[in-house]
């Protein structure tokens, strides 16, 4: 099996050269019942917050990919919004002893 190493630099690189890129809010949604029971977990493996945390929400951000389970989960940093801020906060977290995950508004607000 093959392992794939992202280096930290190559991990904020990456978060930073994405920030030119457009991002739709349209798949915002609200949450009908509360859920946020492990901040930074956006893609609710019972793991995170992880790199695998990173790449959910990079490819929901930026490749259409599927909303969070949880969208308070995928705020990582508590600002109401899921954006690339998010991304960062568990880069620098999990690489850089940067503040851990909380979660965003519980129920979601509408988008």
């Amino acid at each position: 099996m093959r392992k794939i190493v992202l280096t930290v630099s190559t991990a904020i690189f990456l978060s930073l050269l994405l920030l030119a890129c457009p991002v739709s809010a349209s798949g915002l949604s609200a949450q009908e019942d509360p859920c946020c029971n492990k901040p930074g977990d956006a893609n609710n493996n019972d793991s995170g917050p992880d790199i695998l945390d990173v790449t959910y929400l990079l490819n929901y951000l930026y490749k259409g990919g599927v909303a969070p389970p949880c969208m308070a989960e995928g705020d990582v940093n508590g600002n109401g919004l899921i954006n690339i801020l998010d991304v960062n906060h568990i880069i620098l977290y999990l690489y850089k002893g940067g503040p851990g995950p909380v979660c965003g508004p519980d129920p979601w607000p509408e988008g």
